[in-house]
């Protein structure tokens, strides 16, 4: 479970969470949403403990997950390797190559150097490679952005498959359309809704 409780947190004298309260329990299909500026990835961040609540700040946030893989809005890969083997490398006694192969079949995934891929094919080798992480809690920061229309069905379908197996899942998107139908919570930032 994750609890954000009465949750205040600024940076300098900008108050960029204000008094947010939300849970998240084990299997939920969560959707965060909201302006540039809202409080998104400081949100993840948080979750992540990538940044703690600092004297200054105030409320309480509680994570009972013990494995998580996270998708990045934004993420550096080695570029002069080429894809196929760094998912290869990188998954080396954790998976099998099988597994991997599947992934690099079904988002059509091209085998160049890094630095060579558009910028679609390098969003999808950080997309195999969190999928393929074998973890409680699944984190997307706006994973749809620059993907085509295929790969956005295919994530989805993905992640549909993850909830079917009680995995956690938090999606950061200003898309919340494409997973209209699995979606079970919202947090909305900027607003007042956190259902």
């Amino acid at each position: 479970m994750i609890s954000f409780n009465n949750v205040v947190k600024s940076f300098k004298k900008d108050k960029v969470l204000d008094n947010i309260s939300f849970e998240i329990a084990k299997g939920d299909f969560v959707i965060i949403e909201g302006q540039n500026g809202s409080g998104k990835t400081t949100i993840i961040n948080l979750i992540l403990s990538l940044i703690d609540l600092d004297k200054n700040d105030s409320g309480e946030i509680i994570n009972d997950f013990e494995s998580i893989s996270y998708y990045p809005e934004r993420f550096v890969l080695p570029s002069l390797i080429k894809s196929y083997d760094f998912l290869y490398t990188y998954f080396d006694g954790i998976t099998t190559r099988d597994e991997i192969d599947f992934y690099i079949e079904r988002y059509k995934l091209e085998n160049k150097y890094i630095c060579n891929l558009s910028k679609g094919n390098t969003l999808k080798i950080g997309i195999i490679k969190t999928l393929l992480e074998a973890s409680e809690l699944y984190i997307f920061d706006e994973p749809l952005n620059g993907l085509d229309e295929e790969s956005k069905k295919l994530l989805s379908d993905d992640l549909m498959a993850l909830k079917k197996l009680n995995k956690t899942i938090i999606v950061v998107t200003h898309d919340k359309s494409i997973f209209k139908d699995y979606q079970n919570k919202l947090i909305e930032l900027g607003g007042k809704d956190y259902e």
